[in-house]
């Protein structure tokens, strides 16, 4: 899927860096490069500071400011607003770790996928800002499904035509049984894969040689 226009290569700045200038150059290009962005969330809801990349992720405009916490709510699937606000009002409440997974509505990219992890920053014994970054899995989401999907697939196929895979190290270890080769066998699952000797005790004697 085609990336927001905004999430093109950041200009290196011209002539000679300082140290910082260098630091924030390779940052911004880390973050675009993982589709990562940062941010800071002050106790009081008001975020007082997005990375470039943040603003590609959900689909706001730089030059409009950093958006409100409500207005950025908005972009967020509607069956997920209340479990992140949620989460952010336990965090300040609690002085917890985030960690939440929930989806997006980007305006030009579609339903995306977002991880937000982050850490409370304490003073005088309380919260006083959140400081995390987010970072787009969709990707990898939409893979581990695609592979969900595809041993469904796999294990239905070998149910239907009574077939089972197997692998059988050098060693003569069995290293992996599907689930149909247990039932043809006749070995329980549940008791984790047989050794060779088991198994050979299941074939006709005539054949085990």
């Amino acid at each position: 899927m085609k990336r927001d226009s905004l999430s093109i290569r950041s200009e290196r700045p011209q002539g000679p860096l300082t140290d910082l200038e260098r630091s924030e150059f390779y940052l911004r290009e880390g973050e675009r490069l993982a589709h990562m962005g940062s941010w800071s969330l002050r106790a009081d809801g008001i975020f007082d500071y997005w990375s470039p990349e943040t603003f590609v992720l959900f689909g706001f405009d730089p030059s409009e400011g950093i958006p409100t916490l409500p207005k950025w709510l908005t972009v967020l699937h509607p069956d997920d607003r209340d479990l992140v606000a949620k989460t952010l009002d336990r965090i300040f409440r609690e002085n917890v770790r985030i960690d939440v997974t929930y989806r997006v509505d980007h305006p030009k990219q579609g339903k995306r996928i977002m991880h937000s992890t982050g850490e409370p920053v304490v003073e005088d014994g309380k919260v006083r800002r959140l400081i995390g970054n987010t970072l787009d899995i969709t990707e990898q989401e939409n893979a581990a499904q695609e592979l969900q999907r595809s041993e469904f697939y796999l294990r239905e196929g070998e149910r239907l035509a009574h077939m089972g895979s197997w692998s059988l190290r050098p060693d003569g270890i069995f290293d992996y049984w599907s689930p149909e080769t247990f039932p043809i066998f006749g070995f329980d699952p549940s008791e984790s894969i047989p050794t060779l000797p088991k198994w050979l005790t299941v074939l006709h004697p005539d054949d085990r040689d």
